[in-house]
């Protein structure tokens, strides 16, 4: 599936962007409103010329922890050399401002082609009214949005406002030498460990007395990290059946009350007040301080463009996804989909 998403991303970002060109260069084009700044274009050529001499500018917008990356630089010169007369303007924000960044760029009616989000902060976009349709694009392309991406839902209103480009699947990443250190077995590479077990086996490792601080768990500032475990107990229930959020169910609760143990109990994580004080960056677990996170592929993919900031000279082993206890020998993932839109 990742193969033919590629294949079709490749396509989509064509003509799905392109779509969105219709307009000329100057005045005409800073037409679109601020609540549709994607309808017009940055380039001098309408859709229908793609295939000829005259040159379209695409700005894309992302995060720089991808587009500052060495992959996505020789993908741009290889899309570059076999689509010659599309140029790519890349937008690098660094992910932490990313957000903000993007509310106020397309609110003050800067045009952009295509942005990158993952499902929450494309379903943002979208209420925001940042987005075009794509179904349209899509027909005329040839692409069906409901069966060549796989079992694809439209949106809102029965359209399509993004297209998938990754899939991402989590797994625990853990630290042999902060386990070795410790004494402490690592983690089974097939069994997951329950959260209660990993809260525990963080406990253990975690050493903040010495002159290298070392806690048992990394967590991000993030949602998932705070819900993830209730939404694995309520398969992912996080609005009530009238649409409010869903802030009451004892899933979620539990899931907090777990993060609370682990930070402010067993004190084998940063506490949220120095996360913050501190400005961690969001891949700070490979800088070896930490014994545990639980992140996506994507997690050591980054990391691996940023080698400079985070040299490493201990091993990364991998496991399952820790479970609850109701669940303790079987496998429940957090699965996720980045897309274009």
């Amino acid at each position: 599936m990742f193969k033919k998403w590629g294949l079709l991303a490749t396509s989509a970002v064509m003509a799905f962007a392109l779509a969105g060109c219709g307009g000329k260069s100057g005045s005409e084009s800073g037409g679109g409103s601020a609540s549709s700044p994607a309808s017009s274009a940055s380039s001098s050529a309408p859709a229908s010329d793609a295939g000829s001499g005259e040159t379209v500018t695409l700005k894309f917008l992302n995060i720089s922890e991808y587009l500052d990356s060495a992959e996505f630089k020789a993908f741009l010169e290889r899309f570059e050399a076999k689509y010659p007369n599309i140029k790519v303007d890349p937008i690098s924000v660094p992910h932490e401002q990313y957000i903000n960044k993007r509310n106020i760029m397309l609110a003050s009616g800067e045009q952009v082609d295509l942005l990158w989000g993952n499902g929450v902060e494309q379903f943002d976009a979208i209420n925001k009214g940042f987005l075009m349709p794509l179904d349209d694009a899509a027909k005329e392309a040839g692409i069906d949005m409901s069966k060549d991406f796989g079992d694809f839902k439209p949106d809102k209103d029965g359209k399509y406002y993004r297209f998938p480009i990754q899939q991402n699947n989590w797994m625990l990443y853990y630290n042999k030498k902060a386990f070795d250190d410790a004494g402490v077995p690592y983690p089974d590479p097939k069994v997951p460990m329950t959260w209660d077990e990993m809260a525990d086996v963080a406990q253990k490792i975690t050493n903040t007395s010495g002159k290298d601080k070392v806690y048992g768990m990394f967590y991000n500032n993030w949602g998932m990290y705070f819900y993830g475990y209730g939404s694995q107990l309520n398969n992912g229930k996080f609005y009530t059946d009238d649409g409010k959020a869903n802030i009451n169910a004892p899933e979620f609760k539990r899931s907090l009350e777990w993060m609370n143990d682990v930070m402010n109990v067993k004190k084998a994580a940063m506490p949220i007040a120095e996360f913050i004080q501190n400005n961690t960056d969001f891949l700070s677990y490979w800088n070896g301080g930490y014994g545990m996170v639980v992140g996506a592929q994507w997690y050591a993919q980054l990391a691996a463009t940023k080698k400079d900031k985070f040299p490493r000279d201990w091993k990364a082993g991998i496991a399952p996804m820790p479970v609850p206890k109701e669940m303790a020998g079987k496998h429940m993932n957090w699965s996720s989909i980045d897309s274009l839109a």
